[in-house]
């Protein structure tokens, strides 16, 4: 696994851990990680959740997003710390990590994407197999565009090793950026069938379907000009 995969991962999951685990001595209680309702009953034995499960709305109010999550049930959901929304799908070893937010000055793709990982480790593309590029209108007004790729981590002959897939979108609208960073892992001679069937999904009914919660101007986080 790369160095930013591999700290994307274990960041993500100590994130969401920590929301849902329990607090220091004298520390305020903290809510449970959110889980989005499923909106049908659940796969059948044996299929591949995130995949196949019920897809589930998760409402974000800071964001002002509604974003639909595959096996609603299986996700633990952070949108209360941090800058980021965290969300982890332990039974598929998953990580979403979503944010939209304001910059003081008109931006570009590129602008927002810089300003994500300067706060932020997340996935590159470098060592990756690049699948396919979209574009997209979300959330509605931005310039998305979101890559899908896969990453095979080098091992010795006769080692296994997991498939990792991943999707990575940035977008901009006049001044808001917005970012989404998802990354899944697979081990075994069906991994790369799971794996695309779990891109695939995400892509198409997660990411793209995003939604905005109303048409107000939305509160969202700013960043702080750079020094001159």
């Amino acid at each position: 696994m790369s160095g930013a995969l591999r700290t994307f991962w274990v960041g993500s999951a100590m994130a969401v851990a920590l929301g849902s685990s329990a607090c220091g001595p004298g520390a305020p209680p903290r809510p449970a990680p959110a889980r989005p309702a499923p909106t049908s009953p659940g796969p059948a034995g044996g299929e591949d959740a995130l995949a196949t499960g019920p897809l589930g709305i998760f409402r974000s109010k800071r964001f002002d997003l509604a974003i639909p999550v595959p096996d609603g049930r299986g996700f633990a959901i952070d949108d209360t710390r941090g800058a980021w929304l965290s969300a982890r799908h332990e039974a598929s070893r998953s990580t979403l990590l979503l944010r939209r937010w304001r910059v003081p000055e008109l931006t570009s793709r590129a602008g927002c994407e810089a300003s994500a990982r300067s706060g932020r480790t997340l996935p590159t593309l470098d060592a990756a197999e690049v699948l396919e590029v979209r574009s997209f209108a979300v959330p509605p007004g931005h310039d998305t565009e979101a890559a899908v790729a896969l990453f095979r981590p080098r091992v010795k002959p006769g080692e296994s090793a997991p498939l990792f897939g991943m999707v990575l979108a940035f977008g901009s609208s006049a001044r808001q950026c917005f970012a989404f960073a998802f990354a899944t892992e697979h081990t075994g001679p069906d991994a790369e069938a799971v794996i695309a069937a779990r891109l695939a999904r995400v892509v198409d009914q997660s990411l793209g379907r995003i939604e905005a919660q109303s048409d107000l101007d939305p509160r969202l986080e700013r960043e702080s000009p750079a020094p001159r």
